[in-house]
């Protein structure tokens, strides 16, 4: 045995807990690791602004969303694919049954005590006119925006949330605008999601999370745009043909 105190003799008790720091530390590092970040967080991460299309802004998310909101602090800017018009939601007291008629999100009552009733156009003022986007938009929206021809720069938004767009603007803003439209590493969102929008793989996404229903079709459906540079159809078809 060794005299030098710095080359004493670990004992059993000493090494046991050390064994048991490293394995705690070891399944930290590989939880860490491994760990997949959830879609609020990657949202969350994004630069651009988080923006909803063609949602009616005033519907309170349904219970079955693909995510969950109140877990993310980033401002999500609400607008509406309709012009000149918006939706104004109508409520009703479930004991009271005095009326409440909202026209954003963030007016939804409390579910406990009110029940939608139904939803209606209203016109919505605006500036100058509807094709400058920014000009300012008189309700309670925070702008107007085509899901079919976003006024956005190519790559400028962070992340996209639909729902309860119209079926024929749908597809075109899945396929089209969304991935022109999102940083790479944006995140897209559509709750209620129709079959025709998924009807291809996308090349520009690849997908986070799916939700089906008992039938096996998808209802929700959340995807990263990846950085393959986004080309329109018509130009992506020219290239193929050139390179044939």
């Amino acid at each position: 045995m060794t005299h030098n105190p710095n080359q004493l003799p670990i004992s059993p008790e000493a090494n046991s807990r050390k064994n048991i720091a490293a394995r705690v530390s070891a399944r930290l590092l590989i939880e860490k690791l491994s760990s997949t970040p959830s879609i609020e967080s990657r949202i969350e991460a994004t630069k651009g602004p988080f923006v909803e299309v063609g949602a009616v802004p005033s519907n309170p998310l349904p219970k079955d969303s693909i995510i969950n909101m109140s877990k993310i602090d980033k401002q999500l800017l609400t607008s509406n694919h309709y012009r000149p018009e918006t939706i104004a939601t109508h409520y009703r007291q479930r004991f009271t049954k005095e009326p409440k008629i909202i026209t954003h999100r963030d007016q939804a009552p409390n579910p406990r005590f009110y029940r939608a009733t139904g939803s209606e156009f209203k016109t919505a003022e605006t500036g100058s006119n509807w094709i400058d986007y920014t000009a300012p938009v008189y309700d309670d929206v925070d702008l107007i925006a085509d899901a079919t021809n976003l006024p956005f720069r190519d790559g400028s938004i962070g992340s996209l949330y639909s729902i309860a767009l119209h079926p024929s603007a749908e597809p075109v803003f899945v396929n089209e605008e969304a991935p022109r439209a999102l940083e790479p590493g944006g995140i897209l969102v559509v709750d209620g999601v129709k079959p025709d929008s998924l009807a291809t793989a996308s090349p520009y996404f690849d997908v986070l999370k799916i939700t089906r229903n008992k039938d096996g079709e998808i209802t929700n459906y959340a995807a990263m745009r990846n950085n393959l540079p986004y080309q329109r159809p018509d130009v992506a078809t020219t290239t193929l043909r050139s390179a044939k």
